[in-house]
């Protein structure tokens, strides 16, 4: 089955009750993307790990830990989609390969996303996900220019200024770091 790399476009956290929290993932090649819906538990797993700083190690840093101690090897990740509709979650498929390990056979386990791209990072390879998956759940992705200049559109008609000066400084800096 062919398998697509994915790469990381976006988190974009939300706080407060009824609103969402979402991870986004592109392939290499851009276009349309994988909209992760994040509930509490799988943002404070990224978080905690995808920001750390010294202190405490996350539960996460610990198993790796172990693991590279015993030489055993995180070799290969997947994004899986389980369920359909409301009950469609994401989670990471991960394949271990001990290499002089008492453990003999290579190992597959399925972690939840959180878990499992904080491990993906711990161990730095990359994230796949099968063709055909991708194909089922991908969804066209907005480019940033054009979203920015609507919504600046939307705020300047809505008479909402304050709004689209915070939108013209956020264009800017997209463009400055696009270099355009």
């Amino acid at each position: 089955m062919k398998k697509i790399q994915l790469k990381i476009g976006a988190l974009s956290l939300s706080i407060g009750r009824g609103v969402s929290s979402y991870f986004f993932f592109y392939p290499e090649r851009g276009g349309k993307c994988i909209k992760i819906k994040l509930d509490p538990a799988n943002i404070n797993a990224l978080i905690s790990n995808l920001s750390y700083r010294k202190g405490v190690p996350t539960i996460q840093m610990v198993f790796s830990s172990v693991l590279k101690n015993y030489s055993i090897s995180l070799e290969e990740a997947n994004l899986i989609a389980i369920g359909r509709g409301k009950s469609l979650t994401f989670n990471i498929e991960l394949l271990f390969v001990p290499k002089h390990s008492a453990v003999k056979d290579k190992f597959r386990t399925i972690a939840s996303f959180g878990d499992g791209m904080a491990l993906v990072k711990l161990f730095g390879i990359p994230l796949y996900i099968d063709k055909e998956t991708f194909n089922k759940y991908a969804i066209e992705s907005i480019d940033t220019k054009e979203y920015l200049k609507f919504k600046l559109q939307k705020a300047e008609e809505a008479e909402d200024f304050e709004t689209a000066e915070k939108i013209v400084e956020a264009l800017q800096f997209y463009l400055k770091k696009k270099g355009k």
